[in-house]
């Protein structure tokens, strides 16, 4: 069953270590629909009816994850540009699992020699929030307040969940189709694809909720700082 996870944030806690291996274990509860926060738009993937399991063994604690982002690809009716209010990703959490999130909004890197458009800059970063109190295991819609500021719509952006420290098991869930240069993983070493490094088959269930703004900043590069004086 889906919960989301709205909850306060607490000291770090070390990573566990855990041996990094692509196990997936094949289970397929009807997964419930997926929560949404009162939003104009939702973007990303949540097509929850497609999960095929979850790997096991392969999140680290102290790593990003970040799914291409784009949503004018979406049936959204904002005119103009959008600002996240709240990022979701799905996981599979057994008891005892405690960690940190955030959530970040990347530019785009432009297509490299294979055509492949890499997470790039970032362009905005959300609070770090705690998610514990975990008491039976199963697939959990864990979402977190992000209230990134207003971008354009029709750019194209990397949606990305850093865990900032705590404690596993933490099962990465994954639907039926694995998509080349659209989901990467960050252990600290750089950018790698799921699906092309990691042999991932399918992409992982990362999503935003997001309400319409009229006054967008560019996906420019800027500094987060840079970006903030604008809204000052």
């Amino acid at each position: 069953m889906s919960r989301s996870l709205f909850l306060l944030l607490l000291l770090l806690i070390p990573a566990a270590a855990v041996a990094r291996e692509p196990v997936l274990v094949h289970t397929a509860p009807p997964p419930a629909v997926a929560a949404r926060a009162a939003a104009d738009c939702i973007a990303g993937n949540s097509e929850l009816w497609r999960l095929q399991g979850y790997y096991a063994n392969f999140w680290v604690g102290e790593e990003s994850y970040a799914q291409l982002f784009e949503p004018a690809a979406t049936s959204c009716w904002c005119s103009f540009g959008f600002a996240l209010v709240t990022t979701h990703i799905y996981l599979y959490l057994e008891p005892g699992a405690d960690f940190q999130v955030r959530a970040r909004l990347l530019a785009v890197e432009d297509p490299d020699h294979d055509g492949c458009r890499t997470p790039g800059d970032v362009l905005a970063s959300g609070l770090v929030q705690q998610v514990s109190g975990i008491t039976t295991a199963g697939y959990y819609d864990v979402a977190f307040p992000s209230w990134l500021p207003c971008a354009l719509l029709h750019d194209s952006y990397f949606l990305a969940v850093d865990f900032l420290g705590g404690t596993g098991p933490v099962g990465l869930p994954v639907d039926d189709q694995a998509t080349g240069c659209r989901v990467f993983n960050d252990t600290g070493d750089g950018w790698t694809d799921l699906a092309e490094d990691w042999s991932l088959v399918g992409d992982l269930f990362i999503w935003g909720d997001m309400l319409c703004c009229g006054e967008p900043v560019a996906d420019d590069r800027a500094t987060w700082g840079g970006v903030k004086s604008r809204f000052r």
